[in-house]
């Protein structure tokens, strides 16, 4: 073997474990990447926060309801971006454009920017653009899409490719191009969503990108689970998994809960309370939903002042975001989530953010008010899932619960 060989054959080992971190029984693992995010940056940056606060502060209304080689399992990338929130790299299209994409649990669609939108909308400018003509795979839909994101409207329309996600090719998948992107776009990273809740959350010419995994994969579990990091001194982030569950990200028992609330990943909640005092803040019982495309917690408004009053937060002006005092944070009490009479807990620091702005450390809380169109609704976002690895399973409509590795 001469040198030249040599040398080639330890550049293809060396990028195999870059990009591999676990391979056995066709199980692909791929590290997720952690990036500053977009709402921290700004305030860093010394933007005011009421400012941020119009930018990032509103809610995102989710919509209503309205032959291939065998692969069991795989993992896709993810990434972060915006308040903590994470994304993943997917192709379109052949040759596959490369686009940044949040998969989000309380969506349906799938969206990305269209090579149509306006030089004019400057969100459409910072982000990566689809465009059909360079696609040999492309099949055009044209039906209308349109929604109110935030107060902002974004619209488009439906177009049909391939979508390659990890190892996994998916032929004529529908989702929209945005020719009017929102300018709460201006600063994340990502470019779109892809959705990943049940079916009636999306058009009804589009379909969950997952459904038709499963539907052209059919050797592949109908499960797929989330595991994010939550260990601030690594920039590795977290995995999207298809079809298993990894076993390096969890210790203890799964807590199986059924869904009550299909389209959404919904659950029912048997109560949520602080000890010592005893505080109980859904004493009767109350919904949530598991929603990966947020970094936060929602919760309903008569809560969420009875757990401000407990943790001593107050509202930052201009914002919908609470903060305490961080010589406080270590004293703060814990949380505990009683679901399916199994409690999984939040200590005070696990429910804080930390934020250098200018000369001051302010540390925000994760709890923020559940949006008007659902006010009964808790959300549980990236605050709770970094804490617990989270299995979704679409066959028996169960989410499974464990606590998660650093």
């Amino acid at each position: 073997m001469n040198l030249q060989h040599f040398m080639f054959c330890i550049l293809i080992v060396l990028l195999y474990f870059m990009f591999s971190a676990e391979s056995t029984n066709n199980f692909l693992e791929i590290e997720l990447i952690r990036h500053k995010s977009a709402f921290h940056r700004l305030l860093e940056m010394g933007i005011h926060p009421a400012a941020v606060g119009k930018m990032f502060g509103k809610h995102v209304s989710k919509p209503k309801p309205k032959p291939k080689k065998d692969r069991t399992n795989d993992t896709v990338q993810l990434f972060k971006y915006m308040d903590s929130e994470y994304y993943g790299e997917i192709l379109l299209g052949r040759p596959g454009q490369r686009f940044k994409v949040v998969f989000d649990t309380a969506w349906g669609d799938s969206f990305v920017p269209s090579k149509q939108c306006s030089y004019f909308n400057v969100a459409c400018r910072n982000h990566e653009k689809y465009d059909s003509t360079r696609s040999s795979t492309y099949i055009p839909n044209n039906k209308p899409f349109e929604m109110n994101i935030s107060g902002q409207s974004m619209a488009g329309f439906f177009s049909t490719d391939t979508l390659h996600i990890g190892h996994i090719s998916v032929t004529n998948h529908t989702f929209a191009e945005i020719t009017q992107l929102p300018n709460l776009f201006l600063s994340s990273k990502a470019d779109g969503i892809f959705g990943m809740g049940f079916p009636a959350l999306a058009d009804n010419v589009s379909k969950p990108f997952f459904f038709n995994i499963i539907n052209q994969y059919p050797n592949i579990p109908h499960i797929f689970s989330f595991y994010m990091n939550r260990d601030i001194t690594t920039e590795k982030g977290g995995s999207l998994i298809f079809g298993a569950i990894s076993k390096k990200h969890y210790t203890g028992n799964i807590t199986y809960i059924p869904l009550n609330g299909v389209p959404y990943w919904q659950v029912k909640m048997d109560k949520v309370y602080f000890k010592n005092p005893m505080n109980e803040l859904c004493a009767t019982g109350c919904n949530a939903i598991f929603d990966t495309g947020s970094s936060v917690i929602e919760v309903p408004p008569t809560n969420l002042t009875q757990l401000n009053r407990r943790i001593g937060a107050y509202l930052v002006p201009g914002t919908n975001r609470y903060q305490v005092d961080c010589i406080e944070v270590l004293k703060l009490p814990t949380i505990y989530f009683q679901i399916q009479n199994t409690v999984f807990k939040l200590k005070g620091k696990e429910y804080i953010q930390e934020i250098d702005v200018g000369p001051y450390h302010n540390c925000t809380t994760a709890f923020v008010e559940s949006p008007k169109t659902m006010p009964d609704l808790w959300t549980l976002g990236g605050a709770f899932m970094y804490r617990y690895y989270t299995i979704f399973d679409v066959d028996k409509q169960q989410i499974g619960l464990a606590t998660a590795n650093l």
